[in-house]
């Protein structure tokens, strides 16, 4: 053991060493001559704080998977140990098979390239790092994220870092409750908390707490918690304790699941020197060198401490490993940084989707998937998972729940989390949820896009599923309390190419509109449905087609598709689209001469602009649905501003009224009480709808005052009273 310890320290000092060195220097990495002011970096790549914690425990699963042969994931909870990850990276030579600008340089040549790639990734890890599957910096996630990479991956450890500050965030504190998902057909998730006892602007609650206190805690989620205190023989007993362990879990032994509890100080190793203290301080947490203005003082300190891991035993002059660093590293196939090359992308095997159609005249839209979801669970016992947060009863899905690849965790970001891990691994994955619930995790989504933003600019990074979201919209059909939109606001107002946001306006719309988002990679799919008896509108033919072209246009009465129209209604949503209807209904009645264009629009990144958006409609297509100067009443499901930016340079000002929901509905009645208070029903939209024709010359001033005053009328009868208490 002790020449393992050994060559496990020769490790960790190096990765040590090329974090500091990559930290501060953009040059003379080997300390070949003097450091001189032109070295140091202007710019502090990254946060040393947690940098030599991850390098300790990933020096040991070197040493671990060497001993063990066992193929490891590694997710860091930690964003800016990017330069700690770097090294690492560096040291086993995985960075240099992805990225082929090192590839025939000299080792001092690769450190300065490997620095500039540093600063242009930063420091948060991201998809730039070879066998990352998770942002950094998205506090709380990366144990839900570690649990999502093992399901259906019966050889993998993951093994999750994560530190004591990000410990104090929910997610995080309820994903401990995760390690229920692990059995004998799962991989399995080896939580490490790296404690060093400071977050960024305090002392961190967990190091205020005994070690009794930890044990006593973690053990009431299910885990057997073991302290490592700063010690390479405490950590090597460890590990063989959770080999051990998980071999017990594998043959079904009732036991519970290893975490380690790695005790440090904050800033480990930076030596004292110079009246300079760092280890165990606040300050090591981000650049514990940035309050030094001497750039003769920072040059010493920075010398002395590249100096205190004894570079002679890590490499010769020129920069090559010595024979004996490079025993500690594990062979390429096992090597931390290899390991995205197990994903292989899974591709779905899809039912027949002509046996799940409905003939219904009026039909629950989302109950058309239950069979649909059923088989294709059925068909991909490997490759596709359903997450839930305790919706699925409730959404009319529950008889999926006798399924095993169903997930229902009561929290939106673990359920985000899990699908993330799950899709990064090379399978599939749908979250089905309430509308308005999801915005708790719009920032994970945010992050989720800026991911696959960064993974289309990197080759070697292959395709994923898509991540798919199909809600249940009570916007129109519940309390108050359960009645909000605003995801689609944010989710459009981040202007990525491959979001779609969908709103089939039936069943059968929704059954294709599903299977499209399911046959897609590395998209956002969302998709907006009701869970209440719905009118039925379209055969499985004209399904087909609304849903390839997105739009559709109706024919309102005889002839209205092939004159030119002197006004147009436009609906997004299975509620708006009815209410459309009824308008044009009233408008007939009172106008039956004018003619009135209908369009219902099913995906509304299609009215975008074709800059932004890689499946909007030309400028021709626009124009030959819309025309250039014919008034339009739009009704949209959600908020009018989604609308309003996405039409912002296609439609002139003042030519189009946006109407949407707007938080008006703060009592429980019928639907139509609820449409009326936001301003969206048949009847504000017909009112909306005279208005426009009125003003463009198309009907009289006694016309126009003759719907008005009926409608109005109809309006102030049919709305109830807030007789609210004082």
């Amino acid at each position: 053991m002790s020449y393992e310890l050994e060559l496990i320290d020769l490790y960790w000092r190096a990765a040590n060493y090329f974090t500091i060195a990559f930290m501060y220097l953009d040059d003379n990495f080997f300390l070949a001559n003097e450091l001189s002011e032109s070295s140091l970096s202007k710019f502090v790549s990254g946060h040393w704080g947690t940098c030599p914690g991850v390098n300790f425990i990933y020096a040991h699963l070197n040493n671990f998977t060497i001993k063990y042969k066992r193929r490891i994931q590694l997710t860091i909870g930690a964003g800016h140990a990017g330069c700690a990850l770097i090294s690492n990276l560096f040291l086993e030579n995985s960075i240099e098979e992805y990225y082929s600008v090192l590839k025939n340089l000299t080792v001092e040549e690769k450190c300065i390239k490997i620095k500039q790639k540093i600063k242009e990734m930063r420091t948060e890890i991201s998809p730039f790092y070879p066998g990352t599957i998770y942002d950094g910096g998205e506090l709380g996630y990366s144990l839900p994220v570690s649990y999502g990479t093992i399901i259906n991956e019966p050889d993998l450890i993951n093994v999750c870092v994560f530190g004591d500050g990000e410990s104090e965030t929910g997610t995080l504190s309820a994903s401990l409750l995760c390690c229920n998902i692990m059995n004998q057909q799962t991989g399995l998730v080896l939580p490490i908390l790296n404690l060093n006892g400071y977050k960024m602007g305090s002392r961190s609650l967990l190091a205020k707490k005994t070690d009794q206190d930890l044990i006593s805690m973690y053990s009431s989620f299910g885990f057997e918690p073991k302290i490592i205190n700063a010690n390479h023989q405490e950590m090597y007993l460890a590990l063989d304790w959770v080999e051990e362990q998980f071999q017990k879990i594998k043959h079904g032994e009732n036991v519970l699941f290893p975490m380690l509890i790695l005790k440090s100080p904050k800033g480990w190793t930076a030596p004292s020197f110079n009246g300079i203290e760092i280890e165990g301080k606040i300050l090591s947490h981000k650049d514990p060198l940035g309050n030094i203005d001497d750039i003769k003082v920072k040059k010493q300190y920075i010398e002395y401490w590249l100096k205190s891991y004894i570079p002679k035993d890590l490499f010769d002059n020129n920069g090559d490993l010595s024979p004996k660093l490079k025993q500690s590293i594990p062979i390429p196939c096992y090597r931390i940084g290899k390991s995205l090359d197990f994903y292989k992308y899974k591709e779905l095997e899809f039912p027949d989707i002509n046996k799940f159609y409905t003939n219904s005249k009026v039909y629950p839209n989302i109950v058309i998937l239950k069979n649909y979801l059923y088989s294709l669970i059925k068909y991909n016992p490997d490759r596709f998972l359903l997450v839930s947060p305790d919706e699925l009863s409730s959404n009319k899905l529950g008889d999926l729940l006798v399924n095993n690849n169903i997930v229902e965790v009561l929290n939106e970001n673990i359920c985000q989390a899990i699908m993330q891990g799950y899709i990064m691994t090379g399978k599939n994955c749908v979250m089905i949820g309430y509308e308005a619930f999801m915005p708790i995790i719009t920032s994970m989504i945010h992050q989720c896009c800026k991911w696959l933003y960064q993974c289309q600019k990197i080759s070697w990074r292959k395709p994923r599923a898509s991540f798919t979201y199909i809600l249940t919209s009570v916007c129109w059909a519940n309390t108050y309390s359960h009645q909000n939109p605003s995801l689609i606001n944010d989710i459009i107002e981040s202007q990525y190419p491959f979001v779609r946001v969908y709103f089939p306006p039936d069943a059968n719309s929704l059954l294709l509109c599903v299977d499209k988002a399911l046959k897609s990679k590395n998209k956002i799919n969302i998709i907006i449905t009701s869970k209440q008896p719905m009118k039925q509108w379209f055969s499985p033919k004209i399904a087909f087609k609304n849903i390839s072209s997105d739009l559709y246009q109706w024919d309102c009465k005889e002839k209205s598709l092939t004159r030119d129209p002197e006004l147009i209604i436009v609906a997004v949503g299975d509620y708006l689209i009815y209410e459309a209807k009824k308008a044009i209904e009233i408008l007939n009645e009172y106008f039956p001469f004018c003619n009135i264009r209908f369009i219902s629009v099913h995906e509304i990144t299609r009215l975008g602009s074709p800059q932004i958006y890689e499946n909007a409609l030309t400028n021709e297509e626009f124009n030959n649905y819309f025309t250039q100067n014919v008034p339009i009443v739009f009704c949209f499901h959600g908020y009018p501003s989604v609308i309003k930016s996405l039409l912002f340079d296609r439609i002139s000002k003042g030519r189009m009224c946006v109407l949407g929901y707007n938080n008006k509905s703060y009592y429980s009645t019928n639907s139509l009480n609820k449409l009326l208070v936001n301003n969206c029903s048949r009847y504000d939209i017909a009112l909306c709808s005279a208005k426009r024709l009125f003003k463009s010359g198309s009907i009289s001033e006694n016309e126009f005052n003759s719907i008005t005053i009926r409608l109005n009328t109809i309006i102030n009868n049919l709305e109830k009273p807030y007789n609210l208490p004082c």
